[in-house]
């Protein structure tokens, strides 16, 4: 399923993932592995994140703005989780943790 996602993910962003190592670790609760049945799995929770990104920015989008596709979900996992595999995981810090004393 691994080498099929890759092709179908580019020919139809929109509807296929890529079903890489990071993103099953993201997506999947059981042991990582490469079935079909892991894959569909995987990819639906893509596919309804890429809707729920596109519902919350419709409001704020502006028309050249690209939307939200299970690949590109995909993409933005395996971001995340190679800068965390790096020590930067920056990105996932909440708010409300900042160390500014502008009180």
């Amino acid at each position: 399923p691994a080498t099929a996602s890759a092709i179908l993910s580019l020919y139809a962003p929109d509807k296929y993932a890529f079903m890489d190592d990071e993103i099953i670790e993201c997506l999947y609760d059981g042991k990582r592995g490469y079935t079909l049945k892991i894959y569909n799995e995987v990819n639906d929770k893509c596919i309804e994140l890429a809707n729920e990104l596109n519902k919350k920015e419709s409001k704020k989008k502006k028309q050249d703005d690209e939307n939200w596709t299970p690949r590109r979900v995909g993409k933005t996992l395996w971001t995340g989780a190679r800068l965390s595999a790096h020590g930067l995981d920056w990105f996932m810090k909440d708010d409300d943790d900042d160390d500014d004393d502008d009180d």
